[in-house]
């Protein structure tokens, strides 16, 4: 069980867990703009922008309503951050914000797959936590209240639990369209597709 102690993926899976969580809970840096811009041209051109993003009646308080996929190709990147152990991250998870804000993040399957030592390692994270969301203008707040996931670190037959942590966003900045959605966290940007 030792090597499962020191193991360098447990840094791993706890920014698996904090990438939907504390990861997030800093507002994100507003994005910049030339400085030769004048503000006028500048809020044209996130009007226009945003225009081509949503439907016409895209409203920015209902627009997340609805279930999204979010994109693996995100945590890959952010956890690849702490080493080049981690080779895979697959499954899916799927978050629903209701109208009536609450909130349900399920993780189906969910792996991180890395090799150390030359042994294969997976951390895999399944079923659905559950809290609620508010949303004032471009910022979003969310805050997990039941975690009904588990966390689960195996190589070769040893396994591993971990607890996972709720979820807690603090005003980060997000844009919604049709069939896209992005969260600006302070490690990037978290894209989501319409389900």
């Amino acid at each position: 069980m030792e090597p499962m102690k020191r193991f360098p993926l447990l840094i791993c899976a706890s920014v698996a867990v904090g990438i939907l969580t504390s990861c997030a809970s800093s507002p994100a840096v507003a994005p910049t703009t030339a400085p030769q811009e004048s503000p006028a041209a500048t809020r044209q051109t996130d009007q226009d922008t945003e225009a081509e993003r949503a439907s016409p009646d895209a409203d920015p308080l209902t627009c997340l309503h609805g279930t999204w996929l979010a994109d693996n190709a995100f945590f890959l990147e952010r956890i690849q951050e702490f080493g080049d152990e981690v080779h895979g991250v697959s499954g899916r998870v799927i978050l629903h914000f209701a109208a009536d804000g609450t909130l349900t993040t399920e993780y189906q399957d969910w792996i991180i797959s890395a090799v150390t030592e030359g042994m294969e390692v997976q951390i895999i994270r399944a079923g659905v936590d559950r809290g609620t969301y508010t949303i004032s203008g471009q910022t979003l707040d969310l805050h997990e209240t039941d975690i009904g996931s588990t966390l689960t670190m195996k190589r070769g037959s040893l396994e591993m639990p971990i607890d996972p942590h709720p979820a807690v966003y603090d005003g980060a900045a997000y844009s919604c369209g049709t069939d896209d959605a992005t969260i600006e966290t302070i490690d990037g940007a978290l894209e989501l597709t319409r389900q």
